[in-house]
């Protein structure tokens, strides 16, 4: 995503594929060349740094960061502990790299990368083959390789595990890992069973080695479109726009009205809890998750101890409840990332708000050790938590806007419409597209055609005809 949140970091993705990072960076997690924190927001040029090819995407580990660049490769910094950057030649204990280095796709199938997600301390990566590679720590099979050991380099998760079906999606969590199958008929889970996080119906630290399959009657016959994992927990959205869970429960980051665990998926709920729209997307954070709904609103559940909770206080949400679009200045909630201590939200015009932990103390140094947080607002001693949301002032990250989707490009456009054109598109290579992904597609524009166009065009998006056409 154009959003990625590590212990006490942040790193987002810009419009013209710079990437800017900030917070804790005691691993060169932050990939700006040092090793000290960035209480604003740094940019790391793609031009020089990336070899001039754009970032489409970022993700976050414990101590470890990843992007993927326009050209399919797939990129990893900070600490490389356990083989989790992959980079073979220097896998010791203390090894750091200050910047990103490169994974040609020769490293993985000779295939573009097309998603990364990196768990706290091993990295997955997808390609557009539709297979899974990943590296690092393999402890309670994380890995998925039908074993418990590290990886030092990217390694192939075998596609008989998976029946042979493409991946279209992956989550990592701590410890444990979701793969979504294309066209959203089977999921797949394995690694760390803690507390059910898996959805396999196993007891409590039963880990499972390699994937086991989840099928669609456990989401009542819905397909799933999205998933996520965090600390020992899951969650998925179901085609429906429901919302289900599974695994640790104890401060109500399920969102299922109690603390308890479950070891199989429970529906949290649809359209009827969330305002009356499905859920869209969802992050998981430590203890937290985060949901936007179909009406690009904010809404969450789970601990209040870190402050992730908007203006909810210091009471554990059980269930979710909508965080104010005031917050946001009424712009739509685009995309979401929670960590451990502190949250982020994207808006429609490519804001950047975070709110949470402004700093914190690493787990088993002495007090005194305290870290810059992954805000962004600056050092603020008198105040090192934000309870709301607050805008990053965009001048701190270039004058620029957030995620490659403000793009809109009338050649790409014009050349879409061309194609579908009776005489223009005769000899279109994507005529044979099957209609229901082209209507699809169509259906989630925010453009809607005047009532002067063409009947044509407005039965193929889903609109209603005025009787005036008719």
């Amino acid at each position: 995503m154009a959003l990625a949140l590590g212990l006490g970091r942040t790193s987002v993705v810009t419009e013209d594929g710079n990437l800017y990072a900030f917070g804790r960076n005691d691993y060169g997690q932050l990939g700006v060349g040092t090793l000290q924190p960035r209480m604003h927001p740094e940019m790391i040029d793609h031009v020089t740094t990336f070899d001039n090819e754009e970032v489409l995407t970022v993700a976050a580990g414990g101590n470890h960061s990843a992007c993927i660049t326009k050209d399919g490769s797939l990129w990893t910094w900070g600490l490389a502990e356990d083989g989790r950057l992959g980079h073979v030649y220097d896998v010791y204990e203390d090894s750091i790299f200050l910047q990103p280095e490169r994974h040609h796709m020769a490293r993985f199938g000779f295939s573009r990368a097309m998603m990364v997600c990196c768990g706290a301390d091993y990295t997955m990566l997808l390609t557009e083959a539709g297979h899974v590679w990943n590296c690092g720590y393999g402890g309670e099979g994380a890995l998925g390789h039908g074993d418990v050991l590290d990886q030092y380099t990217l390694a192939q998760i075998d596609p008989v595990c998976f029946n042979g079906m493409r991946i279209e999606m992956i989550a990592s969590g701590e410890v444990h890992c979701l793969a979504l199958g294309i066209g959203g008929d089977m999921l797949w889970t394995w690694g760390s069973n803690a507390s059910g996080g898996l959805g396999l119906g196993h007891e409590p630290y039963t880990h499972t080695c390699a994937p086991g399959a989840i099928s669609m009657e456990t989401f009542q016959g819905h397909k799933v479109v999205f998933i996520d994992a965090g600390m020992d927990f899951s969650q998925v959205v179901t085609e429906d726009g429901a919302m289900w869970a599974s695994g640790l429960g104890t401060l109500g980051q399920l969102g299922l009205g109690d603390r308890s665990d479950r070891n199989v998926f429970e529906r949290v709920g649809g359209p009827e809890i969330f305002g009356g729209f499905g859920v869209r997307m969802l992050s998981c954070g430590f203890a937290n998750t985060l949901i936007v709904t179909r009406d690009d609103k904010l809404w969450v559940c789970g601990a209040s101890e870190f402050a992730m909770l908007g203006d909810y206080g210091t009471d554990d949400r059980l269930v979710p409840v909508a965080i104010s679009p005031e917050y946001f200045q009424g712009k739509k909630i685009v995309v979401v990332g929670a960590s451990m201590m502190h949250v982020a939200a994207i808006t429609e015009d490519g804001r950047v708000y975070t709110w949470g932990m402004g700093q914190h103390a690493s787990y088993g140094t002495s007090p005194d050790a305290v870290h810059s947080g992954g805000l962004g607002h600056g050092a603020n001693p008198s105040n090192q938590t934000e309870w709301t949301p607050h805008m990053i002032p965009n001048a701190l990250l270039g004058n620029k806007r957030m995620g490659h989707w403000h793009q809109r490009r009338q050649e790409l456009a014009i050349a879409l419409f061309m194609g579908i054109h009776n005489r223009l598109g005769a000899n279109c290579d994507y005529l044979n597209v099957p209609w229901e992904l082209m209507k699809k597609i169509f259906g989630n524009l925010l453009y809607v055609p005047p009532h002067c166009y063409s009947r044509g065009l407005r039965d193929f998006m889903g609109l209603a005809v005025p009787a005036t056409m008719i």
